[in-house]
């Protein structure tokens, strides 16, 4: 069963200058490992956002698959906005997300 683990954020050296770097975390423990790529597949050809560059990773850790859903929103797009506003386009990716992979039904 799909469950939200968090969000978290993160900076690499090359997009410290450009954009604001998110990840939205689940687990699936129902998920069978021997397709969690072909899930992958399936779940990257959403377009999710026409403006972020959003991908997504699955990897099986300890019997549970882990998915994360990496946000790359530049910067330009973020001047201006509060974290409140911020936090509120990341629940949305959260919701739709939810809404996408339940509608798939991977198992």
């Amino acid at each position: 069963m799909l469950r939200f683990e968090g969000i978290k954020e993160y900076d690499t050296a090359e997009s410290i200058q450009t954009a604001r770097n998110c990840a939205i975390i689940f687990s699936d423990d129902e998920l069978p490992k021997n397709i969690c790529k072909d899930i992958e597949e399936t779940l990257n050809r959403y377009e999710f956002s026409k403006k972020e560059k959003v991908e997504i990773e699955v990897r099986y850790i300890k019997n549970v698959a882990e998915i994360i859903v990496s946000v790359h929103c530049p910067l330009r797009r973020l001047v201006g906005k509060s974290d409140e506003q911020i936090l509120r386009g990341l629940k949305n990716y959260r919701s739709r997300f939810e809404d996408y992979y339940n509608n798939i039904k991977p198992y």
